[in-house]
């Protein structure tokens, strides 16, 4: 069983100015979350998400799991050193 992506309007406008090597790199990464979202070493504690590193370049991308409609949201895509700030507001 297979979920949809969906981004928000502000985390694809994120996403599409990435680099496309970033790009191409959380592409493959979300093809494997699409089949199995709920991966238990990245789940965040603080909230209901889920993150993917790419740790060489400092990016992450923080998605949420709609097990009900099977889509995976992705809500926000920016630099280690800022994602993590504004989370919480996001998913409120």
């Amino acid at each position: 069983m297979s979920y949809e992506l969906e981004f928000t309007k502000a985390a694809l406008r994120k996403f599409n100015k990435l680099d496309h090597v970033i790009r191409n790199q959380f592409a493959d990464q979300l093809e494997k979350v699409l089949k199995n979202p709920k991966i238990a070493k990245n789940k965040l504690r603080a909230v209901d998400a889920y993150k993917i590193k790419l740790r060489a370049v400092g990016y992450r991308l923080i998605y949420t799991v709609d097990g009900q409609k099977l889509v995976v949201r992705v809500v926000e895509v920016e630099r280690r050193d800022q994602v993590y700030k504004g989370i919480q507001r996001l998913l409120s």
